[in-house]
C-alpha cells in the first residue's frame, strides 16, 4: 500500500513531528516514532512494582520466590521501588521546576553516596518527587500496584493536611481518615511488615491540632536549628563565657534583620541592605524560613522605589487588561488615555514602574524574565474564579488618582496563563484523582492573552514538570500546588479515591 505525501504529512502533523522533508523521509520520521512509542511501552511495563511482591508480602515462607542475590528476606520483602523507578524519578527531577524556597531533593536519591537527607529534603521527596513519577507511572494501572498508590498518597495527603498553616476542624477530621486509611491498608498490603511507634503517634496527631492548633507553632524545628548550630560552634574550651557571647551576638542580628525589614530604611540603605544580603549567604530555602516568613507583612513590591527607577508605558494588552480589572472592581469609572470621556470618569495612566520581585506572605515572586522557577503560580484571574496556573510576565507599580485627585498606588501582576486540558483529555489525567496532593496537568502552552491580578489574587507556587502522556496527543505540563493555606471549604470530599482499582478514564475535572 502506498501513501502520498498528503497523508504521510497529515500522519506526521498528527502525532506533533516534523513535517518538512520528501516521502521517505516522512516514512522513516514515522517509523522512529512507532519504534520510540513501542520501547515506551515496554518501559512502563518495566516500572511495575517487583513481580514476586504480592508473594514477598502475603507470605511468611522463609524462602520465597524470586529472591534477589545478595538480600536477606527482611531486605527483600522491604522492596517496593526498584531500581528502573528510582531512575524515571531522576529523571522527572530534573525536568522539574521548583522555586527557590523549596529545598530540593538531592539528585542522587536514593542511593548510598548520598548520605543522610534533612527534614525538608524528606518533605520535598516524597510529597513532590516521588509523588510525581509514581502517578505519571501507575496512576492508570490497577490491582495491587494501584492498591499500593492509593495507600501511598493517602500517606502524602495526611502529611499535607497536617502541616497546613492554617487549620479548621475540617482539616483535622480529614488527616484523621487518610491517616487511619493509609494505616489499614498499609497492614493489608505489607503483612511481613510491622508498625513502629512513629505509626501510633500519628494517629493522635488530630488530637494535638485541636489542642495546640498548626504544628508551626510547637513543633522542633527551631530547637533542631539551634542544635546544628551549637554543633557547629568552635568553643576553644570556654564554657561559661560562650553562652553570653551567643546570646549578645543572637541579639544584635535579629535586631538588625527586623531593621532592614522596614520599607522606609531599605529605600535610604539599599546598597547596605543588598551588602549584608550577600555577606550574610544565609540558604532562605525550605520548610523552616518559610513559615516564618509566612506571618510578615502580606505585600511589599521591591525594586520599583529606587531612585535609578524610571516609568515605562505599559504594552497595549496589558494596558487593556489592567483597565478591565479597575473598571470592574471600583465604583470611579475610568477611560484609557486618549479616549473620550464624560464629566464623571477619569483617565487611567499609562505609565508604570516596574519591579523585579514582590513579596507575599514573605514568599518572593519574580517575572519570568528574571526567575523561570519563582514565575509559575498558581492564581485566581478574578475574585471567587477557578483557580488557574501560569507565569508571571511582569510585575508593576501603578499610579491612578481618584476623583478627588488623592493618587493611588497599587502593585499588580500580569500573567500568562497555561492552556486547560480539553474536556476529551481530562480523562486521562490520573493527578486528578488526587486532588489534596496530586496536582493536575496542562497542555505545555501559553495562552496569548494576559491577566492583569493583584496580588491577594496569587494563591502560591507550583511544581512544574513537562511530560508526555500515551492517551493526550499534545505535550503537557504537570501542575503541583505548592499551598499550605487551603482553605476547609476547598477541600475534597472524604474518599475520593477510595476504590483501589479506581478506572481513570471515569474521572472528571
Amino acid at each position: 500500500m502506498s501513501y502520498t505525501r498528503t497523508v504521510l504529512v497529515a500522519l506526521c502533523s498528527e502525532r506533533h513531528l516534523s513535517i518538512v522533508g520528501q516521502k521517505n523521509v516522512l516514512v522513516q520520521r514515522l517509523i522512529r516514532w512507532r519504534v520510540q512509542q513501542d520501547q515506551d511501552n515496554r518501559n512502563d511495563n518495566d516500572h511495575e512494582a517487583p513481580a514476586d511482591f504480592e508473594n514477598n508480602h502475603n507470605s511468611h515462607s522463609a524462602d520465597p520466590p524470586g529472591r534477589v542475590s545478595g538480600m536477606n528476606d527482611d531486605q527483600l520483602h522491604r522492596v517496593v521501588l526498584g531500581q528502573s523507578l528510582v531512575t524515571e524519578i531522576r529523571k522527572d527531577m530534573l525536568r522539574t521546576e521548583l522555586p527557590t524556597w523549596v529545598s530540593q531533593a538531592p539528585k542522587a536519591l536514593g542511593s548510598t553516596a548520598q548520605g543522610k537527607l534533612s527534614a525538608d529534603q524528606w518533605r520535598a521527596a516524597c510529597t513532590i518527587n516521588i509523588t510525581i513519577t509514581l502517578i505519571r507511572l501507575w496512576g492508570g494501572k490497577t490491582g495491587v500496584v494501584k492498591a499500593m498508590l492509593d495507600n501511598y498518597m493517602d500517606l502524602v495527603i495526611a502529611v499535607e493536611l497536617g502541616c497546613m498553616l492554617v487549620i479548621s476542624p475540617g482539616h483535622i477530621s480529614q488527616y484523621d481518615f487518610y491517616m487511619q486509611r493509609y494505616l489499614k491498608n498499609f497492614k493489608d498490603l505489607y503483612k511481613t511488615l510491622q508498625l513502629v511507634p512513629s505509626h501510633h503517634i500519628s494517629l493522635h496527631l488530630g488530637e494535638f491540632l485541636c489542642s495546640f492548633g498548626p504544628v508551626h507553632a510547637w513543633r522542633a524545628f527551631a530547637f533542631e536549628r539551634y542544635n546544628y548550630l551549637l554543633q557547629r560552634e568552635n568553643t576553644n574550651r570556654k564554657f561559661g563565657e560562650i553562652e553570653l557571647t551567643m546570646m549578645n551576638h543572637t541579639c544584635r542580628v535579629a535586631n538588625v534583620r527586623a531593621l532592614i525589614q522596614e520599607e522606609r530604611i531599605r529605600t535610604v540603605v539599599s546598597d547596605m541592605v543588598d551588602a549584608y544580603s550577600n555577606f550574610a549567604g544565609e540558604d532562605r530555602r525550605g520548610t523552616r524560613i518559610r513559615d516564618v516568613l509566612q506571618w510578615e507583612k502580606i505585600v511589599t513590591a521591591h525594586g520599583q522605589t529606587r531612585p535609578a527607577s524610571k516609568e515605562v508605558i505599559l504594552e497595549e494588552r496589558l494596558y487593556s487588561a489592567l483597565l478591565k480589572l479597575i473598571d470592574a472592581t471600583e465604583p470611579l469609572r475610568y477611560v484609557g488615555e486618549g479616549d473620550p470621556r464624560s464629566l464623571d470618569q477619569v483617565f487611567l495612566r499609562r505609565k508604570v514602574l516596574l519591579s523585579n520581585r514582590i513579596l507575599i506572605h514573605g514568599v518572593s515572586y519574580r517575572p519570568s524574565d528574571f526567575s523561570h522557577c519563582d514565575s509559575n503560580i498558581v492564581f485566581h484571574s478574578s475574585p471567587g474564579s477557578k483557580p488557574e496556573a501560569g507565569r508571571i510576565i511582569k510585575i508593576f507599580l501603578h499610579h491612578r488618582y481618584s476623583t478627588n485627585n488623592d493618587m493611588i498606588e497599587e502593585t499588580f501582576l500580569a500573567i500568562q496563563p497555561l492552556i486547560p486540558l480539553s474536556d476529551t483529555d481530562i480523562p486521562y489525567d490520573s493527578y486528578r484523582q488526587y486532588p489534596v496532593a496530586g496536582g493536575f496537568l496542562c497542555y505545555n502552552e501559553y495562552h496569548t492573552h494576559y491577566h492583569v491580578i493583584r496580588p491577594s489574587g496569587v494563591i502560591c507556587h507550583y511544581a512544574k514538570t513537562p511530560m508526555r502522556i500515551s492517551r493526550i496527543r499534545r505535550a503537557c505540563v504537570h501542575v503541583l500546588p505548592l499551598d499550605r493555606l487551603m482553605r476547609s471549604a476547598d477541600l475534597p470530599s472524604l474518599g475520593v479515591h477510595n476504590e483501589q482499582d479506581t478506572d481513570t478514564s471515569n474521572v472528571s475535572q
